[in-house]
């Protein structure tokens, strides 16, 4: 499993009318995306009135390779559900160094090493989140095929 599950595409033209074709198709009022392209750079997330907590967005950078257009990015969660994530990733393996370290102290004094079951309860956690993680990523699956789909229809319809 990929956290940020990486995206590229080979445009076949030049990055101008990559811009142009993708802005274009973004201001259709029956376009299944919204979002912006401007200065190399492309922003997408589904076009929905209510959008579900795991759905995906597009983030890309579009620049010129070999007189070609390319778009390459992730799909990644919303910034506040991927700082939620990280923070409970973050807070997870904090508190499971300090309860094993804890717990190693009270081992060498020869006490009862309760808080060593910081490491086992940590790692379960750190599964959990791992777990809902991967239920967030097939939850937004139809949502990054939508994506996709939009990015790449646009750009192969009419191409001369």
């Amino acid at each position: 499993m990929q956290l940020r599950p990486s995206y590229q595409f080979l445009c076949g033209t030049d990055a101008e009318d990559v811009t142009e074709r993708l802005r274009e198709a973004l201001h259709e009022p029956d376009s299944p995306c919204r979002g912006r392209v401007r200065e190399g750079r492309l922003e997408l997330i589904v076009n929905d009135e209510k959008p579900h907590f795991w759905a995906p967005e597009l983030r890309a950078r579009i620049y010129e390779e070999d007189e070609e257009a390319v778009i390459r990015g992730h799909f990644a969660p919303k910034p506040d559900t991927w700082t939620m994530f990280l923070a409970i990733y973050a807070a997870t393996i904090f508190s499971t160094g300090v309860g094993t370290v804890f717990g190693l102290a009270q081992w060498q004094l020869g006490s009862s090493p309760w808080a060593l079951w910081a490491l086992p309860l940590g790692t379960m956690a750190v599964g959990c989140v791992w777990l809902g993680a991967r239920l967030g990523q097939q939850l937004g699956s139809d949502n990054m095929d939508t994506l996709r789909n939009f990015v790449e229809d646009t750009l192969t319809q009419n191409i001369d």
